[in-house]
């Protein structure tokens, strides 16, 4: 009889293991040659190994668990530049299409990323209209018609912030979509901690659980460090001559100093240097001072900008591009970016940009004086 009870109980774990959740992505893409096939997730920029497997003749596959859907990508041979991206969930999944045309390329299978494709088809025409505008601006600016670029311009940024708002709405209006959080990681440049914060706070516990949310959490700690009213990191970073540079000695000499993130590559950041310089020529003598932070890679560029742009305040750079580290401390992730502080070194503002920087100045030395 225990022999019996003993076949039972183990049939019945037999059973309950078999029906587990799990996923089976199978894939088939031309073009891709035989090779090593990773799937990866990226967490805080990092991206983690989740399986591993060779291609033949076109065809990979992976099988294992994930606690939630999220999106992952599945690396090829020729590496991250032709990455799928796609939402992973435990479901059996396929993955077809062609190397030539990544929008050939079609996930099936998988009901968050039914989700996401849905979602995206919506605005869809409103990137088709942006894409055509694109093409006309670059003809306006290579033809030096200033009017029909600033036309263009306009319309640009009606439609960015039609497509911004629909993927606002759509995170807040569904707190329980796996996608959300995916879809806010695309938004979130330019947000603060507590911006940000506002939607991930919505989130329910399983959607917190996605490589995205995980992202989001991590920044959201991150920029709660640079928040206003807090004491600016410090950080040492070489100058052109390969000084070192270190941010308190210099927020010490100056009653107010603004840390400004930028690159030579940056057409927005050189359009905003003459601004910075003009504010800078005003309240100088007054006690305003900059201090530039190039994501630049190469010297001779960022030098060159330099120069073209007037920009004589102090400049220092680590030369690594998007990984500089000053800018990653401060979570930055787009650019131009900047950062007000006073001279105890405490955050006063962020992000101030034209007229803004020239009036948030004048009233804090008018203040002052």
């Amino acid at each position: 009889m225990k022999k019996l009870i003993y076949l039972f109980a183990l049939a019945a774990i037999v059973a309950s293991c078999s029906t587990n959740p799990a996923f089976m992505v199978d894939g088939s893409i031309k073009g891709w040659k035989d090779g090593p096939v990773t799937l990866k997730k990226r967490i805080d920029g990092n991206w983690i190994t989740v399986d591993s497997t060779q291609m033949k003749k076109g065809k990979f596959s992976f099988s294992g668990t994930v606690d939630v859907p999220g999106m992952y990508y599945v690396i090829p041979p020729s590496g991250r530049k032709d990455a799928i991206p796609f939402f992973l969930e435990n479901s059996n999944i396929e993955i077809t299409g062609n190397s030539d045309d990544p929008k050939d390329v079609e996930v099936h299978g998988s009901a968050a990323q039914d989700e996401f494709r849905n979602f995206y088809d919506r605005v869809d025409s409103i990137n088709n209209q942006m894409s055509s505008y694109y093409e006309k601006y670059a003809k306006a600016r290579s033809e030096n018609d200033t009017t029909t670029s600033a036309h263009i311009e306009k319309e640009l940024n009606d439609l960015y912030k039609i497509e911004n708002d629909i993927q606002k709405a759509f995170v807040l209006d569904n707190p329980n979509s796996f996608v959300a959080p995916y879809i806010l990681l695309q938004i979130q440049y330019g947000m603060d901690a507590s911006e940000l914060n506002s939607y991930v706070e919505n989130f329910s516990a399983d959607v917190m659980k996605t490589p995205s949310a995980q992202t989001l959490s991590m920044r959201i700690k991150k920029l709660e460090k640079v928040a206003v009213g807090q004491q600016a990191p410090d950080f040492t970073m070489n100058d052109a001559d390969g000084k070192p540079v270190k941010l308190s000695d210099v927020y010490k000499q100056h009653k107010y100093l603004l840390v400004d993130f930028w690159a030579s590559w940056c057409a927005p950041c050189r359009q905003e240097n003459p601004n910075v310089v003009a504010v800078w020529q005003k309240y100088h003598n007054d006690g305003f001072g900059v201090m530039g932070v190039s994501l630049d890679a190469k010297k001779d560029a960022w030098m060159k900008a330099v120069k073209d742009d007037n920009l004589t305040w102090t400049q220092v750079s680590d030369l690594e591009g998007w990984k500089n580290s000053a800018a990653d401390l401060y979570g930055v992730n787009s650019i131009p970016s900047n950062i007000l502080l006073d001279q105890t070194g405490k955050i006063i503002a962020h992000n101030l940009r034209g007229d803004d920087l020239q009036n948030e100045i004048s009233a804090l030395l008018n203040n002052k004086k």
